[in-house]
């Protein structure tokens, strides 16, 4: 079954190797990107037991309405797992995103920042934090039940092992 996404990726390939491939397609409407309509609100350290007992934990960034509050409504989520420590200036925070109406989840992986258990990088344990890490971001009253996955350098991979993983 994995040759299928490999063969189609060298077919778009070749594709768009052929000579007069790219000026036969025609622009779309240009994208605008929406305007800020929210602020952000920042819940800090909030814990999450995961299946063996272990708690993880989670810097929650919610889209605020005027007074500072978290907004009413559910939202799309997008979760990060850090090594890094959620509370660094390396956490992959993204307001931008937030303030267009996603809620961020970022969350330090076992055994690093505040996160309870044993790093093990990569390892199988981490793999199951992270789908069950999804599930719980589906079930909270503030999602709509959409969670993308975000991040870069060692997160990058953490997000690709959770969607193996899940």
């Amino acid at each position: 079954m994995r040759r299928a996404p490999i063969a189609l990726a060298l077919s778009l390939v070749a594709l768009l190797a052929l000579p007069g491939a790219a000026a036969s397609h025609a622009a779309g409407p240009a994208y605008r990107v929406p305007a800020a309509t929210y602020g952000v609100s920042t819940t800090y350290d909030v814990p999450i037991k995961m299946s063996d007992g272990v708690t993880l934990y989670a810097n929650l960034y919610r889209p605020a309405g005027a007074n500072g509050n978290p907004a009413k409504g559910r939202f799309p989520v997008i979760l990060t797992q850090t090594p890094y420590n959620k509370n660094s200036a390396l956490n992959f925070e993204n307001d931008f995103l937030v303030q267009r109406g996603y809620v961020q989840v970022i969350a330090d992986v076992r055994g690093t920042g505040s996160s309870e258990g044993n790093w093990d990088s990569f390892g199988t344990r981490e793999q199951k934090d992270g789908a069950e890490l999804v599930k719980w971001t589906e079930q909270q009253p503030w999602s709509d039940g959409d969670v993308g996955l975000y991040g870069i350098s060692y997160g990058a991979i953490e997000q690709f092992t959770t969607v193996v993983a899940g």
